[in-house]
């Protein structure tokens, strides 16, 4: 198809998976690459004018982007959260959940302090009681909130998400999950990771029965079981590849160079890096892999009415994903930097450049001969140094003009994968009587875990 639909242009949709599909059809109008680069822009300008404020609004543009190009049964899904409602649950999530926490990390010292002063007879364990097992609980309060954060945010998302004018919504507790969350993840290592397949689609199960398409219900119908037998291919990868790929990268018997290299110098040095890549492409191999059958299975255990999902992805697909992902956000960071170093030279040769290089020389033999100060710079220098540093900060900062780039991507590499079997009788399902929050997710925005 070629029909534009605002920034979009129409694709074909669903690729492998929809377009076998027997219930509703899924397809992606994908987003122009050129005006998600220029919006990614604005919102970089945007931030940085308003000390990164304008972010929650940013945010909230590129999701009615990507949004608006996901369209079932030709209809464009709808976004209708705003920049406001984002910023205002951030505010309320630090001022309620995160500064008290951080408070309460600092003050643990002092009240070990505190407690060795007035119970003298206790000695010093009495501090490092105090202090450890007050990190320990903190630190699972921390976790306990990430658990609900994802929860908050998975609402927010589905309560700002419509189709057709029926919202998404949320019928569960995320005190609960957060709970659940927090005790499965402490079982993790004492488990040795074995527990890894059944906390994911016990946690998955309780997100999907919890979700609400307007009043109609989604199931999850999914066990860990079928998860467990590529669960421990990869496990044993890993457990394998990685300590040999960390040991062969820092063996101690690595060839010196000091006096130059022999041919079997070479070799073992080669012989050293080409076992270590391939114990980390063995496990970039492994994990992937168990991801990519524990989406699917995820998927194909998704129901709405009569009707499951589906998802085609694959290991390689994965990895390339991923792979283009860091390219694209090494590439914006490596393009801010080579243009903030133009910008310099610029200044630079504007200010007088080769005159300034000779009062440089000239302190420096000063300095050699002890007749000059370190901080006895031309004022041209120091003026050019004072402002490489807000100019460093914003070639730091530019990673953030890649985001919504990579979200885009994501989103076009599982749009396009999904598929929907069996009918959904969309016609009776009526909207959605759960109450809708007046802020957005601000928890998993104060603990970075937040998701376009």
């Amino acid at each position: 198809m070629s029909e534009q639909v605002g920034d979009v242009v129409e694709t074909e949709g669903g690729a492998n998976a929809a377009a076998q599909a027997e219930g509703p059809k899924v397809g992606l109008a994908w987003l122009r690459p050129l005006r998600m680069v220029m919006l990614s822009l604005k919102i970089y300008f945007l931030k940085m004018l308003t000390f990164g404020i304008y972010h929650f609004w940013g945010k909230a543009e590129v999701r009615r982007k990507i949004w608006s190009a996901v369209h079932i049964e030709g209809q464009p899904v709808e976004y209708t959260g705003t920049g406001k409602e984002l910023f205002l649950g951030f505010l309320v999530a630090f001022f309620v959940v995160m500064l008290p926490i951080y408070i309460a990390f600092q003050a643990l010292p002092f009240l070990g302090l505190y407690i060795i002063k007035a119970f003298p007879q206790m000695g010093p364990f009495a501090m490092i009681g105090v202090v450890g097992g007050g990190q320990a609980v903190l630190f699972a309060v921390v976790f306990y909130f990430i658990g609900v954060a994802h929860y908050r945010a998975r609402r927010y998302r589905l309560s700002r998400s419509q189709w057709r004018g029926i919202r998404g919504a949320m019928a569960g507790s995320p005190w609960r999950y957060g709970w659940t969350y927090l005790w499965t993840l402490l079982l993790l290592p004492l488990t040795l990771g074995w527990l890894t397949p059944w906390r994911n689609i016990t946690l998955q199960k309780k997100l999907t029965d919890d979700t609400r398409f307007g009043e109609a219900p989604m199931s999850f119908k999914g066990r860990a079981r079928p998860l467990y037998k590529p669960f421990a291919l990869m496990w044993v990868v890993v457990v394998l590849a990685v300590p040999l790929a960390v040991g062969l990268f820092l063996y101690p018997g690595a060839p010196s160079f000091a006096n130059g290299a022999s041919a079997l110098q070479l070799a073992k040095l080669a012989a050293l890096v080409g076992g270590a890549l391939i114990a980390a492409g063995a496990t970039i191999l492994a994990v992937a892999w168990y991801m990519s059958r524990e989406f699917n299975y995820i998927a194909a255990a998704t129901h709405l009415d009569q009707a499951h999902f589906r998802l085609d992805s694959t290991h390689m697909g994965l990895i390339w994903l991923f792979i283009g992902n860091i390219l694209i956000w090494l590439g914006v960071i490596l393009a801010a930097f080579v243009l903030m170093m133009i910008v310099f030279a610029a200044l630079f040769m504007a200010m007088g450049g080769p005159e300034l290089v000779q009062q440089l020389e000239q302190l420096e033999k000063a300095q050699q001969h002890g007749g000059g100060r370190p901080d006895e710079l031309p004022p041209a220098v120091a003026a050019i140094i004072t402002m490489m540093i807000p100019f460093l900060l914003l070639a730091f900062m530019s990673s953030s003009i890649a985001k919504p780039l990579i979200a885009v991507r994501t989103a076009r590499y599982f749009i396009t994968r999904m598929g929907i079997h069996g009918e959904i009788d969309f016609e009776n399902i009526m909207q959605s009587q759960q109450r809708v929050d007046k802020s957005g997710e601000g928890l998993a925005e104060a603990f970075d875990i937040d998701a376009f």
